[in-house]
């Protein structure tokens, strides 16, 4: 395993994100023309709601972005990334972290699963090479 799983499992880490989504929550523009539906739930389309993503590579670097900044944000330029969509004002930022590391703690395992096949693969002299 990397750093990232230190990093991953570190309860500074967990108490950074979780104040992203709280961050996110704060920063919700309020929208007058917000619908519900018969059960009170928000209608998605048009819901208030905010998004994190946050972004980290094999070695524990990291960045974040809010919203839709895909492209230009801080999260944007690593490997790895982990979503928290639909953060609303009721939103439970608990399992908002969770989500987020939980994504991260997959495709960084999955990561490292592969990187570690390659490695027994060609070690076990398995490689084949291209014909010529």
């Amino acid at each position: 395993m990397g750093e990232w799983k230190k990093i991953l499992d570190s309860k500074e880490f967990y108490d950074e994100v979780f104040n992203l989504i709280v961050y996110a929550k704060e920063n919700i523009e309020e929208d007058e023309s917000c619908e519900q539906d018969d059960n009170d739930d928000p209608d998605i389309e048009n819901a208030n709601y905010n998004t994190i993503t946050v972004g980290m590579d094999k070695d524990g670097n990291w960045g974040w972005q809010s919203g839709d900044n895909s492209y230009s944000g801080g999260a944007y330029g690593y490997s790895h990334w982990g979503v928290a969509d639909y953060i609303t004002k009721d939103s439970d930022i608990n399992e908002h972290v969770k989500e987020i590391i939980g994504q991260l703690e997959d495709c960084l395992s999955q990561d490292d699963s592969i990187t570690d096949n390659l490695h027994d693969n060609h070690a076990d002299g398995n490689v084949q090479k291209e014909k010529q």
